[in-house]
């Protein structure tokens, strides 16, 4: 052991000494210490919470953005209920069809329904689009069915949504269906299919949220002012 490294040695041997011999001192020494040390960070902790939005003028355009351009689509959420237990059939989905397509002829539908492009058609759709819009979609595209929504076969309909369903720009469509939804494996039409059967599903009617808010504003009593 060289010359240095016997002085260390002998240097923490006598703090080591000491501190056996002062324990209780060292101890008490040290919570002080920490309690000092402590104080401060309760003085300095922060009174208000963090915020994800703490100001700035990149914030301040985007409230401004979000006070003077509201959303562009005003959603209605609708459910449809089966009749019979299943609303995946030919007679349920052409029904809500029919009513689909009145709906967007008719007047109140030419002026409040808000046009988009619609993912699982692949086509811009005036305010509403269900599993039967894509059950007639997928009819009108395959000539192998020769057949629409109008009247096809129960099993032409659920091999139409198996098919939908199994497409990944629609497949999310099953999301949609009640909570007690099932499937299982079926031959249908000599293949096997996924075979679903559903108590209802919820959609949504897209309205011009523009149109909504003007009709709104015009059916308050005169001189009444309201913040949308």
């Amino acid at each position: 052991m060289s010359e240095a490294e016997k002085v260390k040695a002998s240097i923490l041997e006598r703090i080591g000494g000491f501190a056996r011999r002062r324990s209780g001192w060292v101890i008490l020494g040290t919570l002080i210490l920490t309690l000092l040390l402590f104080i401060p960070l309760l003085f300095m902790a922060p009174t208000e919470r963090a915020s994800d939005n703490p100001g700035g003028e990149v914030f301040d355009i985007r409230e401004e953005i979000e006070d003077k351009l509201p959303p562009s689509v005003h959603g209605i959420f609708l459910i449809v209920e089966a009749k019979d237990g299943d609303v995946l059939t030919q007679e349920e989905l052409w029904e809500l069809y029919q009513n689909e397509e009145e709906l967007r002829q008719s007047e109140i539908g030419r002026d409040f329904l808000y046009t988009r492009y619609e993912v699982e058609s692949g086509t811009m759709t005036p305010g509403v689009y269900t599993i039967a819009d894509a059950v007639q979609t997928l009819f009108q595209s395959h000539p192998a069915f020769d057949v629409t929504l109008e009247n096809a076969t129960d099993e032409q309909v659920k091999l139409a949504i198996h098919y939908v369903l199994a497409a990944p720009e629609s497949s999310g469509m099953a999301d949609w269906f009640s909570v007690d939804a099932t499937h299982e494996t079926r031959i249908v039409e000599g293949q096997p299919i996924d075979y679903w059967v559903s108590a209802g599903f919820v959609f949504v009617v897209n309205a011009d949220n523009e149109k909504v808010l003007e009709e709104y504003a015009e059916s308050l009593p005169e001189g009444h002012t309201d913040s949308w």
